[in-house]
């Protein structure tokens, strides 16, 4: 199976762990170090080393971390500059200047999104399908790797379409950041996806912020009606969905033992849905990171069929 970008993410859920300890000197030492193993990653790097740098009262150096990301052609997202662990570098001189330049290349790369049509991957097995995925990507990580790891869950009766968002990062990476562009191309995906399998279900999934994605808008409706999500490592924030309550919703949120953040808001989220009376379920797999389990061929069929039983 092809998973480049799983040493990365290994690395990315150490940092979340520091970070969550708040060992955070050895949280900059280690975005240092991704910022060398992984060039193509640099700009997410100098976010994260920005933020843990201000955090420990160092709003210069993390300063000119980003100035050095945005001289190499990079920019944060609006997401990321919203973030309020950089807010100590509001009053410093030049900073103003910086984030005018980096929501500028921002707006330029949301405008060529919404001048493009998303790339829809088709994975299909040799009968007609008993489900339809819609699987979202993690942010950074292209379609064609998504869909290298989804393919074995065709193997077991289901068709997989994987969209790959028009939307770019300051890493010039795929990622879910605007809401607009997002809905767009999922709806897409979910169209293709209903002419696959002849009346099957269709389930919303996705990792990390794909997961997030494909809960929202399986409870929102707003891409069409689905039989369900299923979250991998990831779940929409707070401020992101709204509960629905003239429906039930069925969902599967699956959580890494060793993601804390991820995993925390999974927690969350979950309560807050089966308090609502929506049939969810929370499955924590020990010792996962922030990717998608080594057998998910297996697992993620299964969880796929548990969500269409009923």
């Amino acid at each position: 199976m092809n998973r480049p970008s799983d040493p990365y993410l290994v690395e990315a859920t150490r940092l979340g762990g520091l970070y969550v300890a708040g060992r955070l000197e050895e949280a900059v030492a280690l975005t240092e170090r991704l910022a060398v193993e992984f060039p193509e990653r640099a700009v997410s790097s100098a976010y994260a080393r920005a933020c843990v740098l201000a955090m420990l009262g160092r709003p210069a150096e993390a300063l000119d971390g980003l100035k050095g990301a945005v001289a190499g052609g990079g920019w944060l997202t609006p997401r990321q500059l919203d973030d309020p662990d950089l807010d100590p570098l509001a009053e410093l001189d030049g900073y103003a200047d910086l984030v005018a330049t980096m929501r500028a290349r921002s707006d330029s790369a949301l405008e060529a999104a919404r001048a493009t049509t998303a790339r829809q991957a088709v994975v299909r097995p040799d009968a007609t399908p008993t489900a339809v995925v819609v699987a979202l990507h993690m942010a950074g990580v292209e379609g064609a790797e998504t869909e290298a790891i989804w393919a074995p869950v065709a193997g077991s009766g289901l068709a997989v379409v994987v969209p790959e968002s028009t939307l770019r990062n300051g890493d010039g990476r795929p990622c879910w950041d605007d809401p607009g562009v997002a809905l767009r191309d999922v709806t897409a995906a979910v169209t293709l996806a209903r002419g696959l399998g002849a009346g099957a279900p269709v389930v919303l999934a996705g990792g990390s912020q794909g997961a997030g994605v494909a809960t929202r808008l399986a409870l929102s409706g707003a891409a069409g009606e689905v039989a369900g999500f299923l979250a991998v490592v990831g779940a929409p924030g707070p401020d992101e969905y709204d509960v629905p309550r003239d429906r039930v919703v069925r969902g599967v949120l699956l959580a890494g033992g060793d993601d804390p953040l991820s995993a925390a808001r999974q927690r969350a989220v979950h309560a807050e849905l089966a308090d609502a009376g929506h049939d969810v379920e929370l499955v924590e797999v020990p010792g996962l990171a922030h990717v998608y389990p080594d057998d998910w061929g297996r697992v993620g069929s299964d969880l796929v069929e548990r969500l269409i039983a009923h």
